[in-house]
């Protein structure tokens, strides 16, 4: 499914302004958390070096003091190393869990306090044995236990010898409710902009496209009312006033066209029917002499009925230029549907009896929906009129015409419809839509002369005038090959608005 087709402009810049927000935010809330990722890391880091440097500066003096006094035994370390774990590493406002880790020369544990971490002897001799070349190892990441740690090792040092060392081990995720609370609100926020930035995008889109659609308005009022008024020009310079201006002076175009096409029609009605006129009164006159022969009578006759053809070609020809100009405005009234075709039918009894027509109607019942449209009725009639016209030439004698008037809804658009078919020969493979092109003449003669039915003969205008007429009342019409054989005709046209 093509979006650009399905979804109205409107639709389609709220589904990308839609999509650029949540880009917007995804990105911001990828960033953020980031951030504090990396502003977490740097505080964990600096309270492991501020920790680190406390620790070793607190057994480094315990350990000079107790040199000093020569009254140290590993026992009174052991026991000051877990009153320090005790009021440092354990303490009711610490936020990080914290793991230490005390050892001698030889890798014997000193220390191991608040920590879930299992050293092994062989781990903590190959720390000890490093102390010489490195007694201090800078900050760095361990996973244990599928946890992440941030660990250091330091070297304690008395009177330029190193007589232990340690670890700290920090768990990464021990300020874990803290991410988590700071994602939270990271979270509401971006839904709360997010929220907001809809909002306020949806009410730009509908501002801008606001002016748009009055433009839209005034252009449809303009092809419904006349073109004498201009479409109000929105204030700015931007494409939107561009777009108004350039509207009205394609409407000062048109409306100076249409004034143009209006006053050539009104002349050729004048110069070529006056003349059309005149002719035809002087044959008719020379006809009413009695002294003239039969041979000249025979030819003022033929002249008439010449003259007669090129008036009646003319009067279609001006009326189709001013139905497809629309000259004329839509005399608009509430027709019924089912009885205006019934009228047209009625007026054409004589062909129908010259040719032994007979007609069968359907019309269901229509429930709620009455059989009305809004329409001009004359030029109404007048399509029907030429399309019952071409059924009357291709229909052979004592057939059927079959007319249906039934309704349908389509898109939630109610619609009236009318299918004639008659018992005719079928319309041609391609013809059935240039039929209803300008002086168009279909190759069916030949099928109704080989039928030995009565031949035609026309301008090729009737079933032209009546797609202009149907497409001015907002309709469609068509032509079809029946399953069962013959052609037909269907009209739809938009059923009249119930008022409630």
């Amino acid at each position: 499914m093509n979006l650009k087709t399905t979804l109205a402009i409107k639709q389609r810049l709220r589904l990308i302004h839609l999509f650029l927000t949540i880009l917007m935010l995804t990105i911001l809330g990828t960033l953020s958390v980031i951030w504090y990722g990396k502003e977490e890391e740097g505080k964990l880091d600096k309270f492991l070096y501020s920790e680190t440097s406390a620790i070793k500066y607190s057994i480094e003096s315990f350990y000079q003091s107790k040199k000093n006094s020569e009254n140290t035994n590993e026992e009174d370390l052991s026991l000051y190393l877990e009153k320090l774990a005790s009021e440092r590493l354990t303490s009711s406002s610490q936020i990080y869990q914290i793991s230490l880790l005390v050892f001698d020369l030889q890798g014997n544990r000193l220390n191991t306090s608040n920590g879930p971490l299992k050293f092994s002897n062989t781990y903590v001799k190959s720390i000890a044995d490093s102390l010489d070349e490195h007694p201090i190892i800078p900050i760095e990441t361990k996973i244990e236990d599928d946890k992440e740690y941030r660990l250091t090792t330091r070297a304690l040092i008395y009177k330029d010898r190193i007589f232990a060392g340690f670890q700290i081990w920090i768990l990464t995720t021990s300020s874990g409710g803290g991410i988590s609370e700071y994602n939270r609100n990271i979270l509401i926020v971006l839904i709360s902009a997010g929220l907001v930035f809809g909002f306020l995008g949806s009410w730009f889109i509908d501002r801008t496209l606001r002016v748009v659609r009055k433009i839209t308005l005034g252009v449809k009022i303009h092809a419904e009312k006349g073109l004498t008024n201009p479409i109000p020009i929105p204030p700015g310079n931007d494409e939107i006033h561009d777009l108004a201006v350039t509207f009205n002076l394609l409407l000062a175009r048109l409306e100076k066209d249409f004034k143009f096409q209006e006053e050539l029609l009104g002349q050729l009605s004048h110069q070529l029917r006056t003349p059309l006129t005149i002719i035809r009164g002087r044959n008719q006159n020379a006809l009413d002499n009695l002294s003239l022969s039969h041979s000249i009578k025979s030819v003022l006759e033929e002249n008439l009925a010449d003259v007669d053809s090129l008036s009646t070609l003319l009067n279609t020809l001006l009326n189709l230029a001013r139905q497809e100009s629309q000259v004329d405005s839509l005399r608009l009234k509430s027709i019924d549907l089912i009885q205006l075709t019934k009228e047209t039918v009625s007026d054409l009894s004589p062909l129908w009896e010259e040719k032994n027509l007979r007609f069968e109607w359907i019309t269901p019942q229509l429930g709620k929906l009455k059989p009305n449209i809004e329409g001009d009725p004359d030029l109404l009639k007048q399509a029907i009129l030429n399309i019952l016209t071409n059924t009357y030439k291709y229909s052979p004698r004592d057939s059927l015409v079959l007319i249906k008037i039934f309704p349908e809804e389509k898109e939630k658009n109610k619609l009236l419809n009318i299918v004639l078919l008659n018992q005719g020969p079928p319309i041609l493979e391609g013809e059935q839509t240039k039929i209803f092109q300008k002086f168009f003449r279909s190759n069916s003669n030949t099928l109704l002369e080989s039928d030995n039915m009565q031949s035609t003969t026309g301008f090729g205008l009737g079933l032209n005038i009546s797609k202009v007429l149907i497409e001015r009342h907002h309709g469609t019409i068509a032509a079809f090959n029946p399953k069962e054989g013959g052609a037909g005709f269907h009209i739809q046209l938009p059923a009249a608005k119930i008022s409630t």
